[in-house]
Parts: structure tokens; sequence; C-alpha cells
């Protein structure tokens, strides 16, 4: 991979604002997990394959259940035996049996309304006092 100067030049300003950095101050996690794991293997432990997390156990909420706990609090908060009714189906249209509508197309204007326009008039430069 070849770098441009200018990006050689930037890598090293920033280094240089940043400062020096202490990198005994850094633990390499990945390394120490992956020496466990072959010192587990060594002394015979076994190791189960890494997936996808467990999910977290929580609470299972009925949806049903919820909703109707919901209708019945809002009943209550209006003090109203609000009922629920079905609703029914849509009707077609009625214009599906009319004929559709006819399609005008646009005039075209004509070269002589063109002609006939003057062009803008063009006015004269301002003089600006200094």
């Amino acid at each position: 991979m070849e770098l441009a100067d200018n990006e050689i030049k930037a890598a090293i300003a920033l280094i240089d604002a940043l400062g020096e950095a202490d990198l005994d101050t850094y633990e390499d996690q990945y390394t120490a997990a992956v020496a466990d794991l072959v010192r587990g293997k060594v002394e015979g432990a076994e190791v189960a394959p890494a997936g996808a997390p467990a999910p977290a156990a929580g609470k299972v909420v009925d949806l049903m259940e919820a909703l109707e706990a919901s209708l019945a609090q809002a009943k209550e908060n209006r003090g109203q035996d609000a009922t629920v009714h079905d609703i029914a189906p849509a009707k077609a249209k009625a214009s599906a049996d009319k004929a559709p509508a006819k399609k005008t197309t646009a005039k075209k204007t004509t070269a002589k309304k063109a002609a006939k326009k003057a062009p803008a008039k063009k006015t004269a430069a301002r003089k600006r006092s200094a």
C-alpha cells in the first residue's frame, strides 16, 4: 500500500498533536482471551463454541391482554361506557360503471404570439457616487 506524501505528513501532524502514548497502560484483552482458551484446551477442558448470546430472560407480554387492559383504562378515564362496533367493509366505487373521462390535448402556442412579444428593455447603468 502506497501513501501520498501529504497523507504521511497529516498522520505525523496528528500524532504530534495527540502527544506521546504510553502503550503500557493498554491491555490486549483479545490475546488474553485466546491464551485462556488455549490453556483450557491443553488442560482438557471442554470449550463451548462462541455463538449468539443467550436472549435475556424478560417478561413475555400478551398483546391482546395489554390492549384490553388499555381499553379498560381508557373507559375508566373517560367515565363512559364505550362499546366497540364492527366496521362494515367499504363499498365498491360507483364510478367504476362510468365511462372514462375524455382526454384533452394541450393547445399549442402559435409562432405569431411569440413574435408579437417585445424583448425586455435594458436599463441604463447607474453611476455610483464616491
